[in-house]
């Protein structure tokens, strides 16, 4: 473990951006593990590092389906650099993946079930536990509007009892 934290530390400093000292790789070289999500929001991984969800904003109501998501589980990050400014101290944007196991027959399986890459931040939106922060420009924003427009259709999460153009931040 200690030796992937020194590898992810050397991998990130190559991505060093040169003006301000931020560090932002556009993808991490290792898998970390999320320690605890705060109440905007905000993802902390292990090994320290705050992430924001690139292009969501994150109801408070919501904040329990993040952590049964996240708490605890290992995470892959990509970082939206339309997004993140130079101060340090800001919690960096980023798409969030979790690998998940998915098995089609059980009958049919005999090797286990096979493992799927789900981005984070497109899943809370099509559960209506997110919105999208349309005041931004980010790279998947025609997407997750897509998204979004789906879920408010079906009635989803917070879109059960909201108008969509209600509570828009």
């Amino acid at each position: 473990m200690a030796s992937s934290r020194f590898f992810l530390f050397v991998f990130s400093a190559f991505f060093l951006h040169a003006a301000s000292g931020v560090v932002v790789p556009p993808v991490l070289a290792a898998n970390d593990s999320v320690d605890a999500i705060t109440e905007n929001g905000t993802v902390i991984l292990n090994s320290g590092l705050k992430i924001q969800l690139a292009g969501l904003s994150v109801p408070p109501e919501s904040i329990p389906i993040l952590n049964s998501l996240l708490r605890r589980r290992e995470v892959q990050i990509k970082y939206d650099k339309s997004l993140n400014s130079g101060d340090a101290e800001t919690p960096k944007s980023a798409y969030v993946f979790v690998e998940t196991r998915q098995s089609s027959m059980p009958i049919k399986e005999r090797s286990g079930p096979r493992k799927k890459r789900v981005m984070v931040n497109e899943l809370l939106l099509s559960m209506g536990a997110a919105r999208v922060s349309e005041n931004l420009v980010f790279k998947k924003k025609k997407d997750f509007l897509e998204i979004e427009k789906i879920a408010q259709t079906k009635g989803e999460g917070i879109w059960s009892y909201e108008t969509p153009g209600e509570m828009k931040k």
